[in-house]
């Protein structure tokens, strides 16, 4: 959301720039003005220093982060303020749409080692999405059941849905973020392996489309969308933003 924000605000301060915006900013509830350039800054400034956790210990200290809710190194927290502060410091892929979305809020080594990171972590040899949840969670379930009606809280009633399963429109993120941060210097041939298990599934698919999601590393799910538009439009998307830098 703090992406999206920043992303909002930028849009905003540009279609002022170019006339076709008359405000300039928004009236505080102490009835001040705040400046959407102002607020920009402010996110700017502070965006790296909330969500960051570097992988040196001895760096902690530099960021706003409780050392002991920290489990996963060389990634961006997914929230801030959470109920349960534990929460803020899950390894979730989100992160990758506000490197899509948002770009510039990020530091390029940082941005890389959590894409790398998320690689390593959040995708499998047949995986066409990317998992919801780090699998070193304690809640990590990598399937979806919406017909499950235990009295297990994980799963009943579908409760893992954003808990592992893995949700395909999100990798076209991931791809759009690596080619801001990753890629730049690779070529076309490296980018498309990224899509190989995309390719197949579309090739072999009665619909000839992507899934909403899958079960962990690319399983079938019978609850799953078997043909979802997002699926397929960030993933387009991605492809023509890589034929533009290659």
């Amino acid at each position: 959301m703090t992406a999206l924000l920043k992303s909002g605000l930028d849009f905003v301060i540009a279609a002022n720039q170019k006339g076709h915006f008359e405000h300039t900013g928004v009236k505080t509830q102490k009835g001040s003005t705040l400046l959407f350039t102002e607020w920009a800054t402010k996110i700017q400034n502070n965006f790296e220093k909330h969500y960051w956790i570097p992988e040196d210990t001895a760096e902690f200290k530099d960021y706003k982060l409780n050392p002991e809710a920290v489990r996963r190194r060389g990634i961006y927290k997914d929230t801030i303020g959470s109920v349960g502060e534990r929460q803020d410091y899950y390894f979730r892929p989100n992160g990758c749409v506000a490197m899509h979305v948002a770009p510039t809020l990020f530091k390029k080594e940082n941005a890389v080692k959590y894409l790398e990171n998320v690689e390593a972590f959040l995708i499998e040899e047949h995986s066409l999405g990317l998992k919801t949840l780090d699998p070193e969670a304690d809640h990590y379930i990598p399937w979806y059941d919406n017909a499950n009606d235990s009295h297990d809280s994980k799963v009943a009633q579908g409760f893992s849905y954003h808990n592992g399963p893995e949700w395909v429109w999100i990798y076209g993120s991931f791809l759009i973020a690596s080619l801001h941060f990753r890629l730049k210097e690779k070529n076309m041939t490296v980018f498309m392996s990224y899509l190989t298990n995309h390719k197949a599934h579309i090739e072999n698919n009665d619909w000839m489309s992507l899934p909403e999601m899958t079960n962990g590393n690319g399983g079938y799910c019978q609850f799953s969308c078997p043909a979802q538009t997002w699926s397929i439009a960030t993933i387009v998307e991605a492809i023509y933003e890589a034929q533009k830098n290659f």
